[in-house]
């Protein structure tokens, strides 16, 4: 059959390439000065952002449907810290018994060496935003002294990867910053330690302007996501972008895309609305879309453009193979 305008392969087609599914909700070691619940008072983040956890039974029949197709891989995120979920542990211990593919985004922020263990012997990707390589910028960037336990957990997580003969992909990541030396110096540094497969800096994103709008990038017509992602909340609402999910009880009902508990992903990711956001992107014709006045894609600079060749994330995906 013709594929659709934007989409490469049928398998992409048929089924999103990742699934950010957001477990948790409201908590965090960290402060992060590029991520919304990091700028924001830890007593305010559960009232301002939520107070939620993904249920297992939910979360299950997520990673049994990622499960029929070993292209797609369950991203396990927060808006928070998704290592404070009370279900990790048997999350993914359920979607490695499924062969599910996962990936899980952690600041690493914990004393629980074991749970860790469980993590790297589990997921297929472990990603640590560790975002430093010294402890002055790690507390400038990050807002708390973890440096040293962040940097014992990796080496940690490295040695029991390696000790184990794990195929996990372990990879180190920082934030992009207007400071191009430090950048560079953050992959130099790392990329010498040998302690991960992969060593990268991850675009700024203002999060669909929620914080500070700064370091854009191009703005383009239209948005990879739509054609690869899928964004799913703590309750199974489907999102059209991740980013919206901290805006936390502001978030516009109209931009939900369905509901995990009342539809498979396929339907949705075939479903009318996706549609008609491909299609006006494509077009370059907004006025296609009735079901919404709030499309954040019209404000945004920070997406990956469709049909970019810039390093996606599918390129950590492909190496496991």
């Amino acid at each position: 059959m013709e594929l659709p305008a934007g989409f490469i392969s049928q398998e992409q087609y048929s089924f999103p390439n990742i699934l950010n599914v957001c477990v948790f909700k409201g908590s965090c070691p960290a402060r992060c000065i590029h991520c919304p619940l990091g700028k924001t008072e830890p007593k305010e983040r559960k009232q301002k952002f939520g107070d939620s956890s993904m249920t297992l039974e939910l979360f299950k029949k997520i990673a049994d449907e990622v499960a029929c197709f070993r292209h797609s891989t369950l991203r396990i995120h927060a808006v928070g810290e998704p290592v404070l979920w009370p279900d990790l542990i048997d999350a993914v211990n359920y979607s490695c018994s499924k062969n599910a593919l996962s990936w899980i985004f952690t600041n690493a922020i914990t004393q629980k060496k074991d749970l860790l263990e469980i993590i790297v012997s589990k997921c297929n990707i472990v990603e640590v935003s560790i975002n430093s390589y010294d402890k002055d910028d790690y507390k400038r960037t990050k807002g708390v002294d973890a440096y040293e336990i962040v940097e014992e957990n990796i080496i940690h997580m490295s040695e029991y990867i390696k000790r184990n003969h794990l195929k996990t992909r372990l990879l180190i990541s920082r934030v992009e910053s207007d400071d191009r030396a430090y950048d560079a110096g953050f992959l130099s540094y790392w990329k010498s330690r040998e302690a991960a497969a992969d060593v990268f800096i991850r675009s700024y994103h203002s999060y669909n302007n929620i914080i500070e709008d700064k370091l854009k990038h191009g703005k383009v017509t239209a948005c990879n996501v739509h054609w690869s992602r899928f964004n799913i909340d703590t309750n199974g609402d489907v999102v059209l972008c991740y980013n919206e999910l901290f805006r936390g009880n502001d978030l516009d009902k109209s931009l939900i895309l369905g509901n995990i508990n009342d539809s498979t992903i396929q339907e949705i990711w075939h479903g009318d609305r996706l549609t008609t956001i491909r299609e006006s992107q494509i077009m370059n014709q907004p006025e296609l879309i009735t079901f919404t006045e709030n499309l954040p894609c019209s404000n945004c600079y920070y997406c990956q453009p469709l049909g970019s060749d810039n390093p996606k994330s599918e390129h950590q995906v492909k190496q496991l193979r």
